[in-house]
């Protein structure tokens, strides 16, 4: 790590145990390329121990966007930091997550927290053991997964573990989806963030307001329902023949 010069004069709290009003320090990788800048609006540096205020974090992408983090505050070292007080990151407008408290290890270049909330355009879950692979713009969830797509008619999803990486998101182990009376249960559910276009896959059965349907995929989309492979399709006809 590299500390730039501190743009203003100390705080007059306490000039001399070299705390400023502005905080800038940057990561480098082994080619000397920037790897991370953190802003902070004030700041402890004090024997390699980092105590930062108002903390605003961006990590360059090379083809993707760039990964920003705000957080009320900062501890730690080079190395391993503590973000808390409401952490937030940002990836473009469509990905967001929200922790308590998030940990940053800048060695293996990850995020970790046991417990994130998680906007993906129109899809709001959250999920426990999140961590997020910084150069790989990896986001995994694990421990239990669950959340809500926004739809004319709304649906609830749940599963065991939740991967998202450029712009599809993926939730697997068995899989229950539910929505206007109808629930799927499968082993892995694929999905943009628009949440218009869901793929159901690996072994598709289906619980319908009068019938039972079982199918190696299942398409859920804005022209309906499609399915496809070892389709098997069994009616209840009770309520047409009143027996």
């Amino acid at each position: 790590m590299i500390r730039r010069p501190p743009r203003s004069t100390p705080s007059n709290s306490s000039a001399a145990s070299d705390v400023y009003k502005r905080q800038v320090l940057y990561g480098y990788t082994d080619d000397g390329e920037i790897s991370w800048v953190t802003e902070a609006e004030e700041g402890r540096i004090e024997e390699g121990a980092e105590e930062l205020t108002g903390v605003t974090i961006r990590f360059p992408g090379d083809e993707e966007e760039d990964l920003l983090i705000s957080a009320p505050a900062l501890t730690g070292r080079s190395g391993l930091r503590r973000l808390t007080g409401g952490v937030r990151v940002e990836l473009g407008d469509e990905l967001r997550l929200m922790a308590d408290t998030i940990v940053w290890n800048d060695d293996t270049d990850t995020l970790s927290s046991p417990h994130i909330e998680l906007v993906y355009g129109k899809i709001e879950g959250r999920g426990e053991r999140f961590n997020y692979d910084i150069a790989g713009r990896l986001a995994v969830l694990e421990g239990g997964v669950s959340g809500t797509i926004s739809r004319e008619e709304p649906i609830s999803i749940r599963g065991e573990r939740a991967e998202e990486s450029e712009g599809r998101l993926v939730i697997e182990g068995d899989v229950v989806v539910e929505s206007d009376g109808k629930t799927y249960r499968c082993p892995r559910l694929e999905s943009d963030g628009s949440g218009e276009d869901i793929i159901l896959s690996g072994g598709v059965t289906a619980s319908l307001s009068d019938a039972r349907l079982s199918a190696d995929t299942i398409r859920i989309d804005q022209d309906g329902i499609s399915v496809s492979g070892s389709v098997v399709l069994d009616i209840d006809l009770k309520g047409e023949n009143g027996a």
